[in-house]
C-alpha cells in the first residue's frame, strides 16, 4: 500500500484525495486497476459517498500529498515558459528529492542531481537569496534520512535581497560606559565559552573570574562574539561595565 499510495502522488492530476482513493480502491479491489484511468475525481467522490468509504491520512501522508502539488504547480509553470518563485521552486527540488530516495538513488547522487531540477534563468529574482538551503526528510528504503541541500539555486547575487550593507564608519559600541581587564581561569575539566553579552557573574562555576573594577560587567565583544577558555588556562579579556538592565 506504502508504494502504490506515494508513486501515485507524484502523478497526482486531480485533488490529492483522488489519488488516495484510486490507492484504496485498487487495494480492496474494487475497480480493475485497468480501468483506473477512466475514472474523473468528481466520479470518484460519488463512488465514496455512495458506499461511505473513507480512508484517514497521517500528517507525513498530508505533507507529501500536499508537496506532490506544489511540484506539479511548479512543473506546470516550467512547462509553459512562465518562472518559479520561492515556494513552488522548493516543492519542486523536495519533490524530486523524495522521488530518488523512493528509487534508492544513492545520497551522494541526490545531493548533486537536485539543486539542478530547476534552471537558474527559470526562477524569480532574489529566489536563491530567499533560500540559502534545504532540508527534507527523505524515505529510502533503509529508512528515513534528513538530506540537507545548501544553496539549492545558487549563490545570491550581491545586494540582492536580504543582503547586508556595512556602513561606511565605524561604529563605538556601548558608547560611554566603563571599561576594565578581567582575568578568566578554567579549574575545571572541560572547555568553557563565554558568549559577548553573559554577565560575568553568572558564569559557569567552573570559572574563576576576577575583575579589576567594581560593578557588573561582560566581554568588550560585538554581540555573537565568543570567547573560548581550555581547562587550567588563564585568560586576560576586556570588559566593559553593565548599566542598570542593559547588558
Amino acid at each position: 500500500m506504502r508504494r502504490l499510495l506515494t508513486a501515485s502522488t507524484a502523478t497526482a492530476a486531480g485533488p490529492a484525495a483522488y489519488v488516495v482513493v484510486l490507492a484504496v480502491r485498487l487495494l480492496s479491489r474494487q475497480v480493475n486497476a485497468d480501468s483506473v484511468n477512466a475514472h474523473s475525481w468528481p466520479h470518484t467522490q460519488a463512488y465514496l459517498n455512495e458506499r461511505g468509504i473513507a480512508m484517514h491520512l497521517t500528517p507525513r501522508e498530508q505533507e507529501r500529498l500536499l508537496l506532490a502539488a506544489g511540484a506539479d504547480l511548479a512543473r506546470r509553470r516550467l512547462a509553459r515558459g512562465a518562472r518559479l518563485g520561492a515556494v513552488e521552486a522548493i516543492a519542486l527540488v523536495c519533490d524530486e528529492v523524495q522521488e530518488m530516495a523512493w528509487d534508492d538513488v544513492p545520497l551522494a547522487d541526490i545531493l548533486t542531481r537536485a539543486p539542478g531540477c530547476v534552471p537558474r534563468d527559470r526562477l524569480l529574482p532574489d529566489v536563491a537569496a530567499l533560500v540559502p538551503a534545504i532540508e527534507i526528510e527523505a524515505l529510502f528504503s533503509h529508512g528515513t534520512v534528513l538530506v540537507h541541500l545548501t544553496e539549492p539555486f545558487g549563490a545570491p547575487l550581491p545586494d540582492s535581497a536580504g543582503s547586508v550593507r556595512p556602513a561606511t564608519t565605524e561604529v563605538e559600541l556601548a558608547p560611554g560606559r566603563s571599561r576594565t581587564r578581567a582575568t578568566l581561569r578554567n579549574s575545571g575539566q572541560l572547555p568553557i565559552w563565554i558568549s559577548s553579552h553573559v554577565p560575568l557573574d553568572t558564569l559557569n562555576p567552573a570559572l574563576d573570574v576576577s575583575v579589576s573594577g567594581a560593578g557588573r560587567y561582560r566581554l568588550d565583544q560585538p554581540a555573537g562574539v565568543s570567547v573560548k577558555v581550555e581547562p587550567g588556562q588563564a585568560r586576560e579579556v576586556g570588559v566593559v561595565q553593565i548599566v542598570g538592565d542593559r547588558s
